[in-house]
């Protein structure tokens, strides 16, 4: 069980963000990112599958660098998370949760160009689910 649990760990992330820059270091917009992964052991009908979204609005700085090609970027948001997981565990059930969360970001802008460049950087979100709604076929608890 222990294994299935650290497989729960890993799965698909997306996102995206969009900032606007008022000014050459100093940046707001939104983010947008979902975690979802899934595992299953048939032979003890044992199934899940998570996903996680969040959605918020952010603060970015921008810090240049020696070189005119790199920036280096922070940003922080404060937002709102929905957990979903599709579970069987002899039955189907489905639990639920929300919260407001943090979001920090560490990363470098690549200039390609004079219009286009790519980013390489790492997210860290942070939340405390505390109350689950638990969907059955005879109704709802919350817990």
């Amino acid at each position: 069980m222990k294994a299935y649990i650290k497989d729960l760990k890993y799965g698909n992330r997306f996102g995206g963000d969009f900032h606007y820059f008022t000014s050459e270091m100093f940046g707001i917009g939104i983010v947008y990112s979902v975690f979802m992964t899934e595992n299953e052991i048939e032979s003890q009908q044992i199934k899940d599958q998570i996903e996680i979204s969040y959605f918020g609005p952010s603060i970015q700085t921008q810090f240049s660098t020696a070189s005119d090609k790199l920036n280096i970027v922070t940003s922080i948001s404060i937002g709102y998370i929905n957990y979903i997981n599709n579970s069987q565990f002899e039955n189907y059930f489905t639990v639920k949760s929300n919260t407001f969360g943090l979001n920090y970001g560490l990363g470098a802008d690549f200039q390609i160009h004079q219009k286009l460049g790519f980013h390489l950087g790492f997210n860290f979100l942070q939340a405390n689910l505390t109350a689950f709604t638990i969907s059955t076929e005879d109704g709802n608890n919350t817990i």
